[in-house]
């Protein structure tokens, strides 16, 4: 039962590193039933973050230049020092 979560991120992560914007949306930002289902462990995970941190408006910096946060306000980005090297996933 494990596995299929384990797996899930697997895929996620793979796709964030190839910068795949459509793994999971299709180009009109719909998600399919099957990838609903199937990615519904990282979906999950997702939503609790994302509720999370929209009461937590400050960028939080999980590693080095690797920050988490809801939509980034002018101030946040002048002081994360974004950069062509710089990389912002939906």
């Amino acid at each position: 039962l494990l596995l299929w979560p384990a797996l899930v991120m697997l895929l996620t992560g793979y796709h964030y590193q190839k910068n795949a914007v459509h793994f999971l949306k299709d180009k009109n930002g719909n998600i399919p039933v099957w990838k609903k289902i199937f990615y519904a462990p990282y979906q999950l995970i997702y939503y609790i973050c994302w509720k999370w941190l929209r009461k937590n408006k400050a960028p939080i910096e999980i590693m080095q230049k690797i920050y988490i946060s809801s939509r980034l306000s002018t101030a946040d980005v002048q002081q994360i020092e974004i950069n062509e090297n710089t990389f912002v996933y939906d």
